[in-house]
């Protein structure tokens, strides 16, 4: 979240606490990660200060550099509810920042429009953001909040 080597980035399908991996909201159907923070950060509630810690959205304050979201609205790993506080947090502390919800899609995009304009929004963001002008045209850039 926080850098000083980093200008900016886009977040596909983010996450920004990762106690909501093991909340009732989250449907992690992989036997492989159904233990997957306890086994990187520790269990629950025993390691609480742990999982803030490496949260992102308990260091949104010190976000620094500009940031974009790309999510599926029926994502049931990491649902939109789990991305759009570090939005809002990025908007409230004035960071360049946009939002993008594909209708339809999970975790993990499979639709080759959806794809192809992620990419295209991507380049688009950075362009704005780096201050350069992309070879391709955007025909339906995302808005960027506080540029």
């Amino acid at each position: 979240v926080v850098s000083t080597q980093s200008t900016g980035g886009v977040s596909y399908f983010g996450l920004c606490d990762l106690r909501a991996l093991s909340s009732p909201e989250c449907e992690i159907g992989h036997k492989f990660e159904s233990h997957y923070c306890e086994n990187l950060v520790g269990k629950l509630p025993e390691q609480e200060a742990l999982y803030k810690e490496r949260s992102p959205m308990f260091h949104a304050d010190k976000l620094s550099g500009a940031i974009g979201f790309f999510q599926g609205s029926i994502d049931k790993i990491c649902p939109p509810q789990f991305t759009t506080p570090l939005y809002n947090a990025a908007v409230k502390n004035g960071i360049p920042t946009f939002y993008v919800e594909y209708e339809g899609e999970g975790h993990g995009f499979r639709k080759a429009n959806n794809i192809q304009r992620c990419l295209s929004n991507e380049i688009f963001f950075y362009g704005k953001v780096l201050g350069f002008q992309p070879a391709d045209d955007t025909s339906d850039p995302p808005p960027i909040v506080n540029l």
